[in-house]
């Protein structure tokens, strides 16, 4: 701790700031285009989408959860069933 100091430091390294590179960039691969929308974030949507829409964006839930192996398909689980767990698909 001989080098702690107490001051904010408001200057940066080009070190520090390629820690961060991309940070604030998002990138969604595998997210259909039906599921964008051009609409402002601070209002709220004009209707309800119609359920093709809901049940595409549940699918492609699904698939990314299964991609990560949050989510397992029973007839590949191999271990023994120990709890239960149960998921809500909430829509905004």
């Amino acid at each position: 701790m001989d080098d702690y100091e107490t001051d904010l430091n408001l200057e940066q390294s080009a070190e520090e700031d390629e820690d961060w590179l991309g940070e604030d960039t998002v990138v969604l691969t595998g997210v259909p285009e039906d599921l964008w929308s051009d609409a402002p974030v601070d209002q709220p949507a004009p209707g309800s989408p119609e359920k093709w829409i809901d049940d595409l964006a549940d699918k492609v839930e699904i698939e990314r959860l299964c991609n990560m192996q949050v989510l397992v398909p029973q007839s590949e689980f191999q271990g023994d069933v120990t709890g239960s767990l149960t998921t809500k698909m909430v829509r905004d």
